[in-house]
């Protein structure tokens, strides 16, 4: 009998780590209302966080209210690296 409850707890822990993982995964979807409120999703291919338009219904998860929430919510899929990779270097001088 332990091993019911144990099994329905790492079940549950798995449906949210990986609901949460694959939300950031998701492509970016603008609803098929009209209105147009500025969105954030996560973008894979450059693995950072972008504005967006979101027509007001339907997309899905990927589709955060603020920059920051977007990249609290997929910081573990983000390289850093591509983010400074085309930023000048100053040597003061």
């Amino acid at each position: 009998m332990k091993v019911f409850p144990l099994s329905l707890i790492v079940a549950a822990f798995f449906v949210i780590f990986v609901s949460a993982e694959d939300r950031c995964l998701l492509e970016k979807q603008h609803g098929h209302c009209r209105a147009h409120m500025k969105k954030f999703y996560f973008n894979k291919d450059i693995k950072f966080c972008q504005e967006f338009l979101y027509g007001g219904c339907d997309g899905n998860e990927n589709n955060f209210d603020s920059m920051e929430a977007c990249l609290a919510a997929c910081a573990h899929h983000i390289n850093f690296l591509n983010i400074f990779k085309n930023m000048p270097i100053l040597i003061p001088g």
